[in-house]
């Protein structure tokens, strides 16, 4: 006998002659007080928004998450660019990035081979593996991202110049 209907209830329990509520009032909300729950109609309403809300929010979500992983790349290639200056100082050539990743305590990724996986990608120098010779002219290390079905492999590239840049797509 909740919404507030105790005087009503007790008016109607105890007989009372002065209730100020109808009989038909009090059984009106005798019934209400009965039902429970949800009607399917307002689970559907419920799912549905949520299904809109869902829509609209996934592909902004993914959007965000494949612009984080862009920038967690550019800012290893930012790493690997200043270290591989400190190490043509001291050894009068560039580093390979095993070499770069040792240097900077394994901060730029993990090792895998010759090459760094760092998030969704993978990075690489071009040639593999440059010769200490091609490592006296310069450098050039590439980012491939190749786990992203929607947009296709992106690509970003670093030379010895420290200018980083998207080649593909």
């Amino acid at each position: 006998m909740n919404y507030g209907l105790r005087n009503a209830a007790c008016c109607q329990i105890a007989g009372t002659k002065n209730c100020h509520l109808s009989r038909r009032t009090v059984a009106a909300y005798r019934s209400i007080d009965h039902q429970r729950g949800f009607s399917l109609v307002q689970v559907v309403v419920v799912v549905f928004v949520i299904a809109v809300i869902a829509l609209i929010g996934i592909p902004h979500l993914q959007k965000a998450f494949r612009a984080s992983d862009d920038k967690n790349a550019i800012s290893a290639m930012r790493k690997i660019a200043g270290a591989q200056v400190n190490f043509y100082s001291k050894f009068n050539r560039f580093g390979r990035l095993n070499e770069i990743n040792s240097s900077l305590m394994g901060s730029v990724g993990t090792r895998v081979g010759d090459d760094i996986v760092r998030g969704k990608y993978l990075l690489s120098m071009s040639p593999d593996p440059p010769s200490d010779g091609e490592l006296k002219n310069g450098y050039t290390v590439l980012a491939t991202h190749n786990k992203d079905v929607d947009t296709g492999n992106k690509v970003y590239e670093l030379t010895e110049s420290g200018e980083i840049r998207q080649i593909l797509p």
